[in-house]
């Protein structure tokens, strides 16, 4: 048997937690370096812990593993607890940890907690194309995926963000994320202007309060000392007030006169009518400056994934199989879908692909049903669309 004078860092740790947990002295040096044990008697202790919290929700899902996430929050105290982490903070780092892995998993079978979910004090925000693009759900799959693989590479509490709900809103296709607080904010901030989520990504990240009550605009200035342009406008606009403008991009237009694009996010209330009235300009030194409402393309560009298995088709491309169900289905329009990864099993030939959200409604309307050469394909949605897939934001 090893001395427990001897243990050092993660093994220190871990025979600390056993004692807590209540093992003698002998026990716990005992199960110090048996996995199993170790195991067994943290997770009884877990249940013992969370008993005394006044979080019967939390208690139900680890004690019955009613849902994944019994079992995620599980591993993550484990891992820490083993790692020689203290338990209390082990505790407080399964709860971020596993709160904020499903808001980012796609996995229907894990749920949060409504009443965190809820929460008046919870921080929600907004990421969004400095463009006004949708986000569609091909591009929302991806930036889940970059986030998951951030959140994986955190192994201390002080480092782990807490989110507690992550939806895309297709219309007008804008990503929601629910905060507990300002720490996970600067850490959805910080991983965004980190990773490339998808090829020419432009996003924005704000509170989603200010993003409701404002409007973006693009104006092409002469200047690239955007502070200094904003300030010559307020001069020589009456009533106009910069403030309240937040820079969003900049990008310098080669061969352009006035050549810089600036993306600026300006209160709707005021300012932003403001400018609609004077005809979308303003004066700037001797000139016009026009400003412009990018187009939203959320009603188009929307994607919803599919998943059919299309008879006689091992040669043809995704492509010509959209021909085939425009020719076939009258209520249908391919032009705006796209291929997605094929996977062949024993019996089938799945292809994935993605459609907007016009076509996944008619689809939905008709029972998942297609026509398809000489049979009927049934079609399987990646997620279950809601009635009429009217999406708001309420």
């Amino acid at each position: 048997m090893r001395c427990p004078e001897v243990l050092k860092g993660a093994e220190a740790g871990r025979f600390i937690n056993l004692l807590e947990a209540g093992l003698d002295f002998e026990a716990a040096v005992t199960a110090t370096n048996d996995a199993t044990l170790f195991k067994e008697v943290l997770e009884n202790y877990l249940l013992e812990l969370l008993r005394t919290r006044d979080d019967p929700w939390l208690l139900e899902q680890v004690e019955t593993n009613c849902s994944s996430y019994g079992g995620y929050f599980r591993e993550a105290f484990i891992r820490q607890t083993g790692a020689g982490f203290p338990v209390e903070e082990a505790l407080e780092f399964a709860e971020r940890k596993t709160n904020t892995g499903v808001s980012f998993w796609n996995d229907v079978s894990a749920i949060l907690s409504p009443e965190k979910m809820e929460c008046p004090s919870n921080i929600r925000l907004v990421i969004c194309s400095t463009d006004r693009k949708a986000i569609n759900e091909e591009q929302y799959l991806k930036m889940l995926t970059k986030m998951w693989k951030s959140l994986k590479k955190v192994e201390h509490i002080d480092e782990m963000p807490c989110i507690v709900g992550c939806f895309l809103v297709p219309d007008p296709g804008y990503v929601r994320i629910s905060c507990r607080d300002r720490f996970s904010v600067d850490w959805v901030a910080r991983v965004l202007a980190k990773v490339n989520v998808w090829s020419n990504a432009s996003l924005c990240v704000m509170r989603e309060k200010k993003f409701l009550e404002s409007l973006i605009f693009f104006v092409r200035l002469p200047t690239g000392n955007i502070p200094f342009a904003l300030e010559i406008l307020r001069k020589q606009n009456s009533d106009l007030c910069t403030k309240a403008w937040k820079i969003l991009t900049k990008k310098r237009m080669k061969g352009v006169q006035n050549n810089y694009l600036v993306h600026l996010l300006i209160p709707r209330e005021g300012q932003a009518i403001m400018i609609e009235k004077g005809g979308f300009e303003l004066n700037y030194n001797s000139e016009k400056l026009k400003f412009t409402i990018p187009d939203d393309g959320a009603k188009t560009e929307g994607r919803v994934q599919f998943v059919g298995d299309f008879p006689c088709s091992e040669n043809l491309s995704m492509e010509q199989i959209f021909k085939i169900i425009e020719l076939q289905n009258d209520f249908l329009c391919t032009d705006l879908w796209t291929p997605g990864k094929r996977r062949k099993l024993t019996n089938k030939d799945l292809r994935k692909f993605f459609t907007d959200l016009r076509s996944a409604e008619a689809i939905r309307q008709n029972d998942y049903e297609i026509n398809y050469k000489f049979t009927k394909v049934t079609l399987t949605p990646k997620r279950p669309l809601c009635k009429t897939e009217q999406f708001t934001d309420e």
